[in-house]
């Protein structure tokens, strides 16, 4: 999703950014070294696509008054429900979903996630 909210760039994945002492000179900062992944054309395809999920589609739950795209997903049974969503400087996900694996009540993507989101 990050590559789509970027316009097709795409970052190594990392955990840590920065590492410093108590006194904040810096041991060690990871350096970003992002490449084009997709075109600009279909990144932009592609978040249009998600941004018309959230403004009219199954994740109107999410909106929150900022421009934002997203994907709702659902398995059988209501076992899984999730959102994942972004906006220009923010990508989540939320997911929902039982420890036992046993189904929840009629819980879809669009529905608890995109409202958590």
């Amino acid at each position: 999703y990050t590559t789509f909210a970027s316009g097709g760039w795409r970052n190594q994945h990392y955990l840590i950014t920065r590492v410093t002492t108590a006194d904040g000179k810096v041991l060690y900062e990871h350096k970003a070294d992002p490449w084009q992944a997709i075109s600009p054309q279909v990144a932009g395809m592609m978040s249009a696509m998600m941004q018309r999920t959230v403004s009219e589609g199954t994740a109107t739950r999410a909106q929150f008054g900022y421009p934002a795209a997203g994907k709702t997903g659902t398995t059988q049974n209501s076992k899984d429900a999730w959102f994942v969503g972004y906006t220009a400087n923010l990508t989540t996900g939320v997911w929902f979903g039982n420890d036992d694996n046993t189904p929840m009540k009629k819980v879809t993507g669009g529905f608890l996630p995109a409202e958590a989101w």
